[in-house]
């Protein structure tokens, strides 16, 4: 008995490394100096010119890709995911450490990291006009915030359970939450924008997608909230197929 069970872990392990393995791990160039490592999945039908930049939570900065997979949340399969859904997709992996104080530095990373991501779009499409997205959960939906209020060329934002960057842990001085909303830097907002909490989200997440609304909403800027998610941000560490159709909804309505 124990040998069948042995040979069962042993095959679950090698279709779990298999499923994996299929991301193309590749290095960007960063416009600001230096490299980072990202997976790419090319769908294997596009059904239209679009691409997305996945920019995952602070979880992977702290354990590394592969021990973040086995606590629920894998990169590989979230690349996945956007590729099985048509989309051209590449998922930078951040590395700044995990300190107190240096969120403007996570921060700035990131914003880099999209460039980077983007030239590498630029490449595989051969040039061709691609409508670049960017989607991100914690941290990385506040650097996609950022980016969609400096980038023009990004034609649409997927912003979950945005991190308020304030607290004790990577707290960032000039570009938390609470700076992007003072500085209302929702209205250089050019593109849509959707938001998703869940609705077991703690009131500090709820009250910062709550904010962000009244921010696009007064800005006059096109998105969509939806807010009644089941679960925390531990349900979107999972690839989430309610939510893939709730992007796709919206997106036609927008763009179709």
């Amino acid at each position: 008995m124990d040998g069948v069970v042995r040979l069962a872990g042993l095959i679950f392990a090698s279709l779990l490394a298999a499923q994996v393995a299929r991301a193309e791990e590749i290095t960007i160039d960063l416009p600001t100096g230096g490299s980072l490592k990202a997976l790419v999945e090319v769908p294997s039908s596009i059904k239209s010119d679009r691409a997305i930049i996945y920019l995952h939570d602070a979880m992977i900065r702290e354990v590394g890709t592969e021990k973040a997979s086995e606590r629920g949340y894998d990169l590989g399969a979230h690349t996945k995911f956007y590729a099985d859904s048509g989309y051209l997709a590449v998922s930078p992996i951040r590395k700044t450490p995990i300190l107190s104080d240096n969120g403007d530095e996570v921060i700035e990373e990131g914003l880099s990291a999209i460039l980077g991501a983007m030239a590498v779009i630029r490449n595989r499409n051969g040039g061709k006009s691609t409508r670049v997205l960017v989607a991100g959960l914690g941290e990385g939906a506040l650097i996609s915030l950022w980016a969609l209020s400096q980038m023009p060329d990004i034609a649409a934002g997927i912003i979950i359970s945005p991190a308020g960057m304030a607290g004790r842990w990577t707290a960032s001085k000039a570009m938390s939450f609470e700076k992007f909303i003072d500085a209302q830097a929702a209205r250089s907002i050019r593109s849509p924008v959707i938001i998703a909490i869940g609705a077991r989200e703690s009131l500090a997440a709820r009250g910062r997608t709550d904010s962000l609304a009244r921010a696009l909403m007064s800005s006059y800027r096109q998105f969509r909230y939806v807010k009644n998610y089941p679960g925390n941000r531990q349900w979107f560490r999972h690839p989430q197929p309610r939510m893939m159709g709730d992007i796709d909804t919206s997106l036609c309505s927008w763009w179709c």
